[in-house]
C-alpha cells in the first residue's frame, strides 16, 4: 500500500483523498439518475448532495479527532489536514442525516423520500472510501498468516486481514439488494430501513477483524458497534412506525 497518488512540485495528491472525491461523484451521479423516480428535480438534488457532502465530512472529522483527542491537541493543526485520512464513517452518517433532515424540512419533502434516494449512493460511496482505507493502509485487520496482506504503515511486518476489501464486498451486496428493491413499489423509508439494518450488522461483525486503534470502548464493543446497535434500534422504530401506512410508489 502506498498512501500517496501523485506528487505534482509541491502538490501531494492521496489516494484516500482521490477515492473519497471518486465516490462522491459516483454517488452525485446515481442520485441524479434516479431524481425523476422521487419527484426531485436534478438542480435539488445536486445542492441537497453538497451539503450532505460538506456536513457529512464535518461529522466523520469531528468523531474521528474525538477518538484520538490527545494527539490532536498537541497537533491541532492535524484537524483540518482531511486528505491525511482520518474520517469516522458513522460521524459523516450522522452529519450527513443532519443535513438531509435540514434540507428536507427546508423545502417541504418527505424526509424518508430524501433518505431512499441517498441510501443507495451512499452505499456506493462508501465502497470507493473503504478501498481508499485499503490503499492508505489504515483500518487493518488482525494478524492472520493465511489471509493476510502486510501493511507498511503498521511497522510490525505482519500479514493482517484486509478488512477494509471485505467491507467493500459487504457493501456491494447491500448496493444490490437497495437497488433490487427500489425497483418495487415500496412504502417511504423501506429503502433507508434496509440500509440501517443490513450495514449495521455488517459493520458489528467486521468490526471484530479489526485491529486498528478505534478509540473509546463501551461495555467491550467497540465505538462502530455501539453506534450498530443504535443504528439498529433507529431502523426498527422507523419500520413499527410505519407499519400502518400504505404502500406508495417512493
Amino acid at each position: 500500500m502506498c498512501p500517496v497518488l501523485l506528487k505534482i512540485g509541491p502538490l501531494t495528491i492521496y489516494w484516500y483523498g482521490a477515492m473519497v472525491a471518486l465516490g462522491f461523484v459516483a454517488g452525485l451521479w446515481l442520485a441524479l439518475t434516479r431524481s425523476q423516480k422521487y419527484g426531485l428535480s436534478r438542480d435539488k438534488v445536486s445542492d441537497l448532495c453538497f451539503y450532505v457532502l460538506i456536513c457529512g465530512l464535518a461529522g466523520a472529522r469531528v468523531l474521528f479527532v474525538f477518538t484520538d483527542l490527545k494527539s490532536f491537541i498537541a497537533e491541532p493543526l492535524e484537524i483540518f489536514k482531511v486528505w491525511h485520512g482520518g474520517l469516522v464513517f458513522y460521524g459523516g452518517l450522522i452529519g450527513g442525516l443532519a443535513a438531509g433532515i435540514w434540507f428536507a424540512e427546508k423545502n417541504k419533502l418527505s424526509f424518508l423520500v430524501v433518505a431512499d434516494l441517498l441510501s443507495p449512493s451512499l452505499v456506493i460511496a462508501h465502497v470507493f472510501g473503504r478501498i481508499g482505507c485499503f490503499l492508505n493502509g489504515c483500518c487493518y485487520g488482525k494478524v492472520n498468516r493465511n489471509m493476510g496482506i502486510i501493511f507498511p504503515a503498521v511497522g510490525d511486518n505482519l500479514p493482517r486481514l484486509p478488512v477494509q476489501l471485505f467491507e467493500s464486498a459487504g457493501l456491494l451486496v447491500i448496493f444490490a439488494v437497495l437497488m433490487f428493491l427500489s425497483r418495487k413499489t415500496r412504502k417511504p423509508g423501506d429503502i433507508f430501513t434496509a440500509y440501517l439494518v443490513l450495514y449495521s450488522i455488517l459493520r458489528f461483525g467486521f468490526e471484530f477483524l479489526r485491529d486498528d486503534d478505534r478509540g473509546i470502548f463501551f461495555w467491550g464493543l467497540s465505538q462502530a458497534q455501539f453506534i450498530s446497535l443504535i443504528a439498529l434500534a433507529v431502523a426498527v422504530v422507523l419500520w413499527s412506525r410505519r407499519a400502518g401506512r400504505k404502500t406508495t410508489d417512493s
